[in-house]
């Protein structure tokens, strides 16, 4: 279903940057049908000479290239989000010793954070853990567990997320993990 979708808006689309531009071309021929309008120049190594009417339409399928190759560029990312509909969430994770320091940059990587999600999808950096989810964010509450360290459970409605672009979010502050006290029971 999807797909024919994508076939009939591209088939829609270069149709119009086809028979659109006859409209300029049809009106100057009949507003001026003795004016020398001519078009002459390389493009994409070939050399274009080309008058009258057949310019006019000429020159306005070349304007019409860029805004095609765009939209039909935003059409096939549209298809791919209704077939995957993924979102991407950055979360910088900022874990806190005992004594409410937080640990160098890099550490992250060494605690090895454990993230839980239903379902499983993710993936730890250097600073932050990247989760690959379907759907989009609201729909999960994230539970993070650093092994030894300490753990935090997100729910999304009190995470502010930034869009970085479409489907991929990054948390606006990082978010503190902080180390338990060994005295503590979990």
């Amino acid at each position: 279903m999807l797909g024919n979708n994508l076939i009939l808006y591209s088939f829609a689309l270069f149709s119009l940057a086809l028979l659109l531009p006859i409209l300029p071309s049809v009106l100057i021929y009949r507003l001026f049908p003795d004016t020398k309008v001519a078009a002459e120049g390389p493009f994409r190594g070939l050399n274009v000479k080309t008058s009258g009417a057949f310019a006019a339409y000429v020159i306005t399928v070349l304007l019409g290239v860029f805004l095609t190759s765009k939209t039909m560029t935003l059409i096939e990312e549209a298809h791919r989000a209704k077939i995957h509909p993924t979102s991407r969430i950055l979360i910088d994770l900022r874990p806190i010793d005992q004594s409410g320091n937080a640990l160098p940059a890099g550490a992250l990587n060494e605690l090895h954070p454990v993230v839980r999600l239903d379902p499983e999808i993710y993936r730890v950096g250097e600073k932050a853990v990247e989760l690959n989810v379907p759907g989009y964010p609201a729909e999960y509450t994230i539970f993070i567990e650093i092994p030894g360290f300490g753990q935090r459970r997100l729910l999304q409605r009190e995470i502010p997320l930034e869009k970085l672009e479409p489907g991929v979010f990054r948390t606006r502050e990082p978010i503190d993990v902080r180390q338990i006290s060994s005295a503590s029971p979990r």
